[in-house]
């Protein structure tokens, strides 16, 4: 596993380019992005941008008013576009709404999309050749300046130096990851901000003993914008996926997961935090808001995460009308277990249902229909929700 890299998410590169950088890799940490000379896919091939809409409106690359630029970080696995008005960085009022850029980026997997903006959205298309699109859309925000990211701790002022707003967005490969599982692991990883972020990917602290984890980022910015009076409110949106939170976050079986898996903490007393996992297959996603500075540490914490599996299930009929369900106990990983819930379904007829208490074995199910057989499952459950069911065992017909 290669080394953490110190993250400027709104760390604007040298002047000469002007181009907003979401550093986090080798070649953004040195020299800064070279401008790609031709952006536009239909005068260079890949990497190049595909298209370009604002709240739906296609902006053709003769836009006189408004130009996406493409720049090339030279690793040959990362790319970054940045929106221009007027040939300025610095956008008003008039770029305000969701912005959408597809790029083409050839044989550079896009596993990873960060950059300064909000209410962002990523959608990565698999040409099916080897070759893959992307499309971001986001909203710019304002950023305020100030935080010198090149020491240790960082330092911000109490009063930005300017308040600008942008929208930006690197997409990368991630292939400065050495380790092959994890870097694979990264793919869907997305994070849109206005605000510095010390490392990325961020700090991970397992407890074995409990079967958690915490995910740590350092984050900062200045407490008021330039007048000296406005308070300054960041926002933090990561999108991560399952695999990610297997492989990189130590979560043995993320598709359990619920919304109360993940606690997080330190956004300051005013800021607001949403997580959502829509599905078990989707990834979870983060949203803080009205994060208030000079500087915080978001912690995210596996605080509740569904049980395992009970294991071993064998099913006996004692009676007639009922029987005997007897399993291995479910893990609770983070959340005590409070019960198990049986449900046994005949091939025809209404199923029976029973439960038990506690973290206990075996349960008890009555109801049973003479003459008929009964195919049961288990499963465990906690503050967290329902854990997954057992393998199935059958309770004979008895007469």
């Amino acid at each position: 596993m290669s080394s953490a890299h110190r993250l400027a998410v709104i760390a604007l590169v040298t002047a000469a380019t002007g181009v907003g950088v979401a550093a986090g890799s080798p070649a953004s940490v040195g020299a800064p992005p070279a401008l790609v000379p031709s952006n536009w896919c239909s005068d260079q091939p890949a990497p190049c941008i595909e298209s370009v809409t604002h709240d739906g409106t296609p902006v053709p690359k003769t836009d006189p008013t408004f130009q996406v630029q493409l720049a090339d970080f030279g690793s040959g696995y990362e790319y970054m576009w940045n929106l221009m008005e007027s040939g300025d960085y610095d956008l008003t009022s008039a770029a305000a709404g969701a912005w959408t850029v597809v790029l083409d980026t050839g044989a550079v997997v896009p596993r990873v999309v960060y950059g300064i903006g909000q209410n962002g959205d990523v959608s990565r298309i698999d040409d099916g050749d080897g070759t893959w699109h992307v499309s971001t859309t986001a909203h710019p925000t304002l950023v305020a300046q100030g935080c010198d990211n090149s020491s240790v701790p960082w330092t911000c002022p109490t009063n930005a130096v300017a308040d600008k707003t942008f929208l930006a967005a690197e997409v990368t490969a991630w292939d400065n990851w050495t380790d092959v599982t994890q870097r694979k692991a990264f793919f869907g990883v997305d994070f849109w901000t206005n605000i510095e972020v010390n490392s990325f990917p961020p700090n991970v602290f397992a407890d074995e003993a409990t079967n958690s984890a915490r995910m740590v980022l350092d984050v900062a910015a200045p407490h008021f914008l330039s007048d000296g009076t406005t308070e300054y409110h960041g926002h933090f949106e990561m999108v991560l996926p399952n695999d990610f939170l297997h492989e990189n976050f130590f979560i043995p079986s993320p598709t359990t997961m619920t919304p109360a898996s993940l606690a997080v903490g330190g956004g300051g007393p005013v800021s607001t935090t949403t997580v959502t996992k829509a599905s078990p297959s989707d990834p979870v996603v983060i949203r803080i808001s009205d994060i208030t500075f000079s500087k915080r540490r978001l912690e995210v914490s596996t605080g509740t995460i569904v049980p395992t599996r009970p294991g071993n299930l064998v099913a006996r009929r004692t009676t007639t009308h009922a029987g005997r369900l007897s399993y291995d106990l479910a893990k609770a990983r983070g959340a005590r277990v409070t019960g198990y819930q049986a449900r046994c379904v005949p091939a025809h007829g209404d199923s029976v249902t029973g439960s038990v208490k506690g973290n206990a074995s075996p349960l008890k199910v009555t109801g049973l229909r003479s003459g008929t057989a009964y195919s049961c499952r288990v499963r465990a459950t906690s503050k967290a929700g329902h854990g997954p069911w057992s393998a199935k065992s059958t309770l004979r017909a008895r007469p």
